[in-house]
């Protein structure tokens, strides 16, 4: 057995150095495999949209988070017309009931076109915004006053 040693110390590079354990996965590619499976939602959003949507409630960030999930269904699905189904509400935090409420209201702010089906879930498509948005600022805020 010490014969062994022997010969493995002449092959080692410092005889005196203890034997390294074995090299282990570092944790930046479990990070990294972790970031890949995450979900995201896809850009570039220009700020002009995302200050209309703003501006459809002067008190709720609810029309922002649906614009926001709405974005993120075509961005996945790769359509002009996308489903806003339950399972999208939930995944984003929001109800049934701030899809009723705020879908007609972004529609109405020119951010999105709606196409109801009945009983069937709602369709949506994403309508480009102007980049002149100042000149809308005014009727989006007098509909506010009315919420």
């Amino acid at each position: 057995m010490s014969t062994a040693n022997t010969a493995l110390d002449r092959i080692r590079i410092n005889p005196a150095a203890p034997a390294r354990a074995p090299i282990e996965t570092p944790p930046a590619r479990a990070a990294r495999a972790a970031a890949r499976d995450a979900e995201f939602l896809k850009g570039p959003i220009l700020l002009t949209h995302i200050r209309r949507a703003c501006k459809v409630s002067a008190t709720s960030y609810t029309p922002v988070g649906l614009y926001l999930a709405i974005r993120h269904q075509a961005a996945l699905k790769k359509q002009d017309w996308v489903p806003v189904s339950q399972s999208l509400m939930a995944k984003f935090g929001l109800s049934r009931f701030d899809k009723y409420r705020w879908l007609p209201r972004l529609a109405a702010a020119g951010l999105i076109a709606i196409r109801n089906q009945g009983h069937r879930t709602t369709l949506v498509r994403l309508l480009p915004v102007p980049d002149d948005d100042e000149s809308d600022d005014a009727s989006i805020k007098h509909k506010n006053r009315s919420i």
